[in-house]
């Protein structure tokens, strides 16, 4: 276990209308890196990322994580799960506050960031 300093979960910076395309693609690369490390986290949400005052995203949460076998020429079923499960809790995030700030655009930059850093297509 690690304290990661003044760091904010994502749903915070989203609510606070904090995040840049830097973030978002950001975010995606760092759920690649996990899911090219064969990290399954099936309770991926805003909630579980972090986000550090230098930028740095940090992913936590693992109590229900599995880990794979990395590798392989396509993205795995549980990997696409996860990003399903990160859009949901945006998409509730949003239509909960009524800012709808989250998707497209917001998802797009996350994508993009996710594909560029994914060892998988």
């Amino acid at each position: 276990t690690q304290r990661i300093e003044a760091a904010q979960p994502l749903s915070t910076l989203l609510l606070a209308g904090a995040l840049n395309d830097t973030h978002w693609r950001a975010i995606g690369a760092a759920v690649a890196a996990l899911h090219g490390a064969g990290a399954d986290h099936p309770d991926l949400n805003a909630h579980n990322v972090l986000i550090g005052t230098d930028g740095a995203i940090c992913v936590i949460d693992f109590d229900r994580g599995r880990l794979h076998v990395p590798g392989g020429p396509r993205q795995p079923a549980w990997a696409a799960r996860n990003l399903h499960r990160l859009r949901r809790s945006l998409a509730k995030i949003a239509d909960e506050s009524a800012i709808r700030r989250v998707l497209p655009e917001q998802w797009a930059l996350l994508e993009a960031g996710y594909y560029a850093r994914a060892p998988h297509s």
